[in-house]
Order: C-alpha cells, then structure tokens, then sequence
C-alpha cells in the first residue's frame, strides 16, 4: 500500500511542479480523504 500512495505522490508533483498553487490543491484532495479515513480508525 505504502508504494502505490508513494508512487501516487511523486507522479502527482512531478504534473503540478511548476505550478504550486496547483499542486497544493492536487495535494491536499489526495491526502485529505486518507487522513479521514486513517482518523476514523482510531474512533
């Protein structure tokens, strides 16, 4: 599991590298809903 979010990471800034704002916003819709889910969990 570890490797494909890796891996869906590394491709989602190598697409927005020139643009922050962008990968910022690309970021955080990646990795809001893991953490979500990971919160979840501990309830």
């Amino acid at each position: 599991d570890g490797v494909i979010v890796g891996s869906v990471l590394v491709d989602t800034i190598a697409r927005h590298q020139t643009d922050p704002d962008a990968l910022r916003n690309a970021l955080t819709d990646l990795l809001h809903p893991m953490r979500e889910a990971l919160d979840s969990l501990a309830h």
